[in-house]
Parts: structure tokens; C-alpha cells; sequence
């Protein structure tokens, strides 16, 4: 420290005032840039992703709004049993049926000997949306052929 104020004191007057702006100036650009820069490229980023939530906000009080407002659609009037309306699914996907066993009105139990896998999901699937039946439990084992036994527990969640 006492080499420095040596150095210091050796300095004129002129040079010293020199050193002291000199001095300020590096402060002043050190400053900005490790503490002025960094914060105001922080708050526009905060600024760019607050306009982007507020845009997605918007967009999803528009679609509950939409939803709130969209009649509530009925489901599908029922004809028969849950073990007719799944024959004759099957009948219509070309889905063959080794057994369709009642559990009740609501439920029922199915055996397929041999059907691909694609084409099970899909047919489920269908059941499901289309329908509005619930898959309870599904067991497939494989056949030789690349083929799947399946059986299927399908109910009327209403």
C-alpha cells in the first residue's frame, strides 16, 4: 500500500487529476457493463415473456369462454345392451368375436382369438370416443402368427 502512495505522490497535480477522471471513467464503463447491461437485458426479457403469457392467457380465457358458451352436447342415445352395441361394432369394424359374455346392462366381457394390434387399439379406441364406453381391463397374449388373443371388459361409465 505504501508503494502506492508513494507512486501516488510522485504523481503532478495535472496527472493526478488525469488519473482520478481516468480513474472514474473505467468505473463508470465497468459499471455498465457488469451491472446496467446484464439488469436491463433482464427485464426485457421478462418484459418479452410476460407479453407472450399475457397473449396465452388471452387465447385461453377466449377458448373457455368459447367452451362456457358451446351447448353441452348429449350422449348418443343407447339401443340394447352394452353386449349388442359392442357386437355390432364389431360386426361393422370386422372385428371377429369368440365371445361377448353380459355382466349386466352396463358392462360386458369379450374374447377375440386373434386380431393385429393396430387394429384392436383402434376398434377400443372408437368404442371409447365414438360411444363413450370405458375399457375396464385389457389382456392380450401373443399368437404365433403376430397376431393377439385379447380378452376385453368394456362398461357404460353412465
Amino acid at each position: 500500500m505504501s508503494a502506492a502512495l508513494t507512486w501516488w505522490r510522485e504523481r503532478t497535480p495535472r496527472e493526478q487529476r488525469l488519473l482520478a477522471v481516468m480513474g472514474a471513467v473505467a468505473a463508470a464503463v465497468l459499471g455498465w457493463l457488469l451491472i446496467l447491461r446484464p439488469l436491463d437485458l433482464a427485464v426485457a426479457a421478462a418484459a418479452e415473456r410476460h407479453a407472450r403469457a399475457a397473449v396465452s392467457a388471452g387465447r385461453v380465457a377466449g377458448m373457455a369462454e368459447a367452451i362456457r358458451r358451446a351447448p353441452a352436447r348429449a350422449a348418443p342415445a343407447r339401443q340394447g345392451t352394452v353386449t349388442d352395441l359392442v357386437a355390432r361394432r364389431a360386426t361393422e369394424a370386422g372385428v371377429t368375436l369368440a365371445s361377448n359374455v353380459a355382466a349386466g346392462d352396463a358392462r360386458t366381457e369379450l374374447t377375440i382369438a386373434a386380431i393385429r394390434t393396430p387394429a384392436l387399439l383402434g376398434w377400443l379406441g372408437e368404442l371409447q370416443t365414438k360411444d363413450g364406453l370405458r375399457v375396464d381391463r385389457v389382456q392380450a397374449t401373443r399368437n404365433g402368427d403376430g397376431t393377439l388373443a385379447a380378452t376385453v371388459v368394456l362398461a357404460d361409465p353412465r
